[in-house]
């Protein structure tokens, strides 16, 4: 018995890892990716990509070369619009979940058959082993990939995953996600301000919090079928609840669906799609791929189909104004309050969440957006319809703009011209004179059904009839949000700090 166990000692050494040597992996392992972030951008990806795009149909192979080498050039936008209206983009985004399939999908082949060799690995630990291969596989794939915010994250949270395992240490914990986190801000602090980083971290954190809390309790004794549906619903309730906030504030909507269409889009990414995806990829070099393509692409389809379904649904797109980044900070900050602190801060923390979901509800709506920043002043109106009102042409990205500050939708082909003025009804039932050219002044002066007056053209003189006039000149050094009240418009500054309500200083007619 005693050389038995002196055996086992000795085979198991090489594999023994230290926590002091935890951080000179983790520093070897994040200089591998900057050292190869340029592959991830060279001409292989994009060599894959096209060829993943000419393989399967269209518009499955577009979809295929998002979903295995991150490269989404070749996904339509009607495609990606049904993906983001249904709650699946984030399957388009190498994230968690590609990476995690990958890298524990790998660990749990090898440790399968590892398990058929039982004499061999009764003597070997196999799951170091197998963990270590893990990492390689993930580095590589994160640097093919391109090294995106959301892949880097999904990396370094499964490599500390996998270093806990080779330490003996538990995986999951808030400061594995704090660690991740960290060397992503060291790598790139500016990704902090962006929407991928915010949102990766908001439904990582939460989901970690609620394991950490429900991890001691006993384990339910029912079906695991039962158990693996009601956990992707709580999963995805949770994952809706963390960004639901941030996809207000960077992309002005909601998904209500999300829920349930990623109930069937995860199962459908994670026991069809990824899988054949990677038999694919290993088939390539033999020239195989022909055989698993057509899987592949009845996988793709079949979640596209779903995209499409979801998308068409009532609601599938709302449309929402940002909550402001105070009611933000404070939310995460009462989130952080409720999770850390004791029961008797507890209840405050979540009393700061609902304050900032209070904030967030009662910030006043914008009834249109002046652009008019070193350029011809364009006007763009929220309407009672529900649909905004474009005066004079604009770029997409100042419609989306228009259409995050507004909270509504808006079509760029639809351009409204205006003959003399335009009577135009706001969200809220107020009629205003739209004036786009200087001979339509008199006439809307002259109307009775408006008593306020928007004009892209400098009036010469006021109304006779005392109604008010609001104008813009021309290469202005702002952009202006405008509110409709009972006294008249006031207007908010791009560039006002205060976030204070005030009007120009040039006008025929005070405010």
């Amino acid at each position: 018995m005693m050389r038995e166990c002196t055996l086992m000692q000795v085979k198991m050494a090489p594999l023994i890892i230290t926590e002091r040597r935890i951080i000179i992996y983790l520093c070897s392992f994040m200089g591998g990716i900057i050292g190869l972030h340029c592959l991830g951008d060279s001409w292989l990806r994009a060599a894959q990509a096209k060829d993943l795009n000419d393989a399967l149909a269209k518009p499955a192979g577009g979809i295929a070369a998002a979903l295995i080498v991150g490269d989404r050039r070749f996904i339509v936008e009607p495609v990606y619009d049904l993906f983001r209206k249904s709650g699946l983009a984030h399957l388009l985004a190498i994230s968690g979940l590609h990476m995690g399939l990958l890298c524990f999908g790998c660990m749990a082949a090898m440790r399968y058959g590892a398990a058929l060799l039982p004499v061999w690995a009764k003597y070997v630990a196999m799951h170091k082993y197998v963990a270590v291969v893990a990492i390689v596989i993930g580095l590589i794939y994160v640097c093919l990939s391109g090294a995106s915010v959301s892949a880097m994250r999904a990396f370094m949270m499964a490599l500390l995953v996998i270093l806990a395992v080779l330490i003996d240490r538990r995986a999951l914990t808030m400061r594995n996600v704090a660690l991740a986190g960290f060397v992503i801000l060291a790598l790139n602090p500016v990704a902090l301000f962006s929407a991928g980083f915010q949102l990766s971290f908001a439904a990582t954190a939460l989901l970690v919090m609620a394991y950490e809390k429900t991890q001691h309790r006993p384990m339910q004794r029912r079906h695991w079928l039962w158990r693996y549906v009601t956990g992707i619903i709580i999963a995805s309730f949770l994952a809706n609840c963390a960004t639901a906030p941030f996809t207000a504030q960077h992309f002005g909507s909601f998904t209500p669906w999300g829920v349930i269409a990623n109930m069937i889009g995860i199962p459908l990414t994670g026991f069809w799609i990824m899988p054949a995806a990677l038999l694919y990829m290993l088939a390539l070099p033999f020239g195989a791929s022909g055989i698993i393509a057509p899987v592949l692409e009845l996988g793709i389809v079949m979640l596209i189909h779903t995209a499409e379904f979801f998308a068409e649904l009532p609601f599938a797109d709302s449309a929402v104004v940002p909550p402001g980044y105070a009611a933000l900070a404070l939310m995460v900050m009462g989130v952080v309050v409720g999770y850390a602190c004791t029961a008797s801060w507890r209840f405050a923390g979540w009393g700061m969440v609902g304050l900032a979901c209070l904030i967030g509800s009662l910030k006043p709506l914008p009834d249109a957006v002046i652009f008019a920043q070193n350029r011809s002043p364009t006007l763009v109106a929220a309407s009672a319809g529900g649909e905004l009102t474009i005066y004079r042409r604009l770029s997409a990205f100042l419609i989306d703009m228009a259409a995050l500050r507004l909270g509504q939708h808006a079509d760029p082909e639809k351009i409204q011209h205006c003959n003399e003025f335009c009577q135009h009804q706001l969200r809220r039932g107020e009629a205003v004179a739209i004036v786009l050219k200087r001979h339509g002044l008199s006439a809307a002066c002259d109307d009775r059904n408006t008593d306020v007056i928007i004009s892209l053209a400098t009036p010469l003189y006021p109304c006779r009839t005392a109604k008010s006039i609001y104008y813009f000149t021309q290469n202005m050094n702002d952009n202006y949000l405008l509110y409709r009240n009972k006294t008249g418009v006031n207007y908010v500054s791009s560039n006002s700090g205060s976030g204070q309500l005030a009007c120009l200083a040039l006008q025929p007619r005070q405010c």
